[in-house]
């Protein structure tokens, strides 16, 4: 690509693109032409155990070099179901800050008047069971193919009790059509290695490459294709470690490694307390009286700690030798989560009557519960637990 990342269109995203391939092709193909893609803790996907086979295979069609020319094939089993991720991606990008909250707004009243759970069928057909609680993805998560095909034909028995055209068509053929299903995805898949497997294999001839849809708006802009050029920057910002990434994913990239010293993070760590964990909601249930509370004696806790390391003083009978890269964000967060739950449990040990909101429980409360927290941070931090 001869565009740096100051002449590309910037597309920032936050959190898991998606475990599934129909996701992950739907969001690719949408910033395929001339974005710098930044994915930000989006772990799953470069993770060696994080995401499918074929996951992994398109992935790695999309870092490869020769994106830029050679199409990217988009397996005929997700077409369907990667053209409503995609119309998916479109109406968010369309609805802009201010409709989305109108519609988280709107699934909380949804929320109060009931349960309702339903199942992405499309995805179980390749092997993902996605489960969503009011319209909210509540599980997401890969599980053997023949158990989701079996789960998918119960689901659809339900919905269409006689389902009599598939029936004569199977008997007709005298074939289970879960079977066909399942070979027609290895197929798939096996003609996906075959092409990637190799990187001096003989290329597609390109001779009519402007052919290709480049994921530009002609045409229906919600229809996923069969292949598409990739011409488009990725950039990854991880906490993982070189043994956690796949190696096919680390040799495609570009790695620069970046540490802060424990003083450095906890310098960094003051500066962003307050708005910490409040993008992603990592605690939206609970107030924010509480959370702010419960953030800055973890601060504390973290800093008595570094200073402890920075001193050569034990803490709590241990030496404090701190390891690379175990002071993160995410840890805190951790932590504030416990010292909560922590506090609720003690105020019904102890009987006490009132929440965290008030000042004086949590003054009764948090003596023992600080004391604990700080022996679960210096096991993480200390010892790597």
């Amino acid at each position: 690509m001869e565009q740096t990342p100051s002449e590309l269109e910037k597309k920032y995203y936050k959190g898991n693109v998606g475990k599934s391939l129909t996701a992950c092709a739907a969001f690719f193909y949408k910033y395929s032409n001339g974005y710098f893609i930044c994915l930000d803790d989006n772990d799953a996907m470069i993770m060696k155990s994080g995401s499918t086979q074929q996951v992994k295979l398109f992935f790695k069609a999309v870092l490869d070099p020769d994106a830029v020319t050679q199409p990217i094939k988009v397996p005929t089993t997700v077409l369907k179901a990667g053209s409503k991720s995609l119309e998916a991606l479109n109406a968010e990008e369309e609805a802009g800050p201010v409709k989305r909250k109108t519609r988280v707004a709107a699934k909380k009243k949804k929320e109060s008047t009931g349960t309702v759970i339903s199942f992405d069928k499309e995805l179980l057909q390749e092997g993902i069971l996605r489960m969503f609680v009011n319209d909210r993805i509540a599980i997401e998560e890969e599980i053997p193919l023949n158990e989701a095909l079996d789960f998918y034909y119960h689901l659809k028995e339900v919905d269409q009790p006689r389902l009599k055209e598939r029936t004569r068509r199977e008997k007709m053929l005298g074939l289970d059509y879960r079977q066909l299903l399942e070979a027609r995805r290895q197929y798939n898949e096996d003609d996906e290695e075959d092409s990637d497997v190799d990187d001096e294999d003989e290329s597609l001839e390109v001779e009519d490459i402007n052919s290709f849809d480049y994921g530009t708006d002609e045409g229906d802009p919600n229809e996923m294709p069969a292949t598409f050029i990739f011409d488009s920057s990725v950039c990854f910002i991880s906490n993982l470690t070189r043994a956690e990434i796949d190696p096919a994913v680390w040799d495609r990239f570009t790695t620069v490694c970046i540490e802060l010293t424990p003083v450095e993070f906890m310098n960094k760590l003051e500066e962003v307390l307050p708005n910490l964990g409040r993008i992603d909601n990592t605690v939206s249930k609970v107030p924010q009286e509480q959370v702010d509370w419960a953030k800055k004696v973890i601060f504390i806790i973290l800093k008595a700690i570094v200073e402890a390391w920075a001193l050569h003083q034990p803490l709590m009978g241990v030496d404090i030798d701190i390891k690379k890269r175990s002071l993160t964000f995410r840890l805190v967060m951790e932590l504030v989560n416990d010292l909560l739950r922590l506090g609720r449990n003690e105020i019904i040990k102890q009987g006490l009557k009132g929440t965290l909101q008030s000042a004086a429980i949590r003054g009764q409360v948090i003596g023992k519960c600080e004391r604990m927290v700080m022996s679960k941070a210096i096991r993480k931090i200390v010892f790597g637990e």
